[in-house]
């Protein structure tokens, strides 16, 4: 695992650099997740692990750190992004967001387009208000949410663990160690009105583009398609697909690749 000192976000960022060829793939992940612990069984497999990966912690979760002043934005995320891709001397990446990292790249292909060769979009986060927790998180402020809105969360994913809910007990285990103020302000941000939004954003955006959803998640495709954006599905999976189907992800990944070559 490298580390790399931000000095005005107050903090190390922290990511694996898998060795491989070609133009790198970056990961990143959805909120209060981390990609060093969601990513590394997609990217062994055969179907990808040629290529160079850049599996990113953001600020918040995983092994980076939590620097209480950090803003913890979406465009802050996509900032240190940009960072950490100018560090090691990357561009024209293949950047592949999932949930709210769909958001952060989308924001980092708007802001820094050298960086981005194509965007492969894991059920981003495209519309405000939309998905499970960031309207939770926007319910209550920060001090209620770290006071006691964060434990009920992490009680309510592993109660749903229990009932055989497929991921929950990752994704609990995620949020467990997340810092409770950066999953807010991050939930926060991803309500915040924009203009363009998120999807306006997308559609706009001239690299190569490409969505992957899960099998059992039902996402409309249809506005994809009418703008001319490639769509692949995850057989027996939801949202989480990197965890109910890490090999059928990375067939996935590897289709909207081939197309992007």
């Amino acid at each position: 695992m490298q580390s790399l000192h931000l000095a005005d976000a107050g903090g190390a960022l922290r990511y694996h650099d898998l060795p491989g060829s070609g133009p790198a793939g970056v990961y990143i992940p959805g909120l209060a997740c981390a990609a060093t612990a969601d990513f590394p069984e997609t990217a062994a497999h055969p179907a990808i692990r040629d290529r160079r990966w850049i599996l990113v912690d953001p600020f918040g979760v995983g092994f980076s750190d939590r620097p209480a002043d950090f803003p913890y934005t979406i465009e802050a995320h996509a900032a240190t992004v940009a960072a950490l891709l100018d560090h090691l001397g990357l561009a024209g990446c293949a950047v592949v967001g999932s949930s709210m990292g769909g958001a952060v790249a989308i924001t980092l292909a708007t802001a820094r387009p050298d960086l981005v060769g194509h965007l492969l979009l894991a059920e981003p986060a495209l519309d405000r208000g939309r998905g499970m927790l960031s309207p939770y998180l926007a319910d209550l402020d920060e001090a209620e949410f770290v006071g006691r809105g964060h434990r009920e969360l992490v009680e309510m994913l592993e109660k749903a663990a229990a009932d055989g809910h497929t991921g929950a007990g990752n994704f609990a285990a995620a949020v467990r160690a997340a810092a409770p103020y950066a999953m807010h302000r991050s939930g926060r941000s991803l309500r915040q009105p924009r203009d363009p939004s998120f999807r306006d954003q997308l559609y706009r955006l001239p690299m190569g583009r490409a969505v992957v959803v899960g099998a059992r998640t039902g996402v409309d495709l249809s506005a994809f398609a009418a703008h001319g954006i490639p769509t692949y599905e995850v057989p027996a999976a939801g949202h989480s697909m990197m965890d109910e189907n890490p090999a059928g992800f990375a067939t996935a990944l590897a289709a909207g690749l081939a197309d992007w070559r």
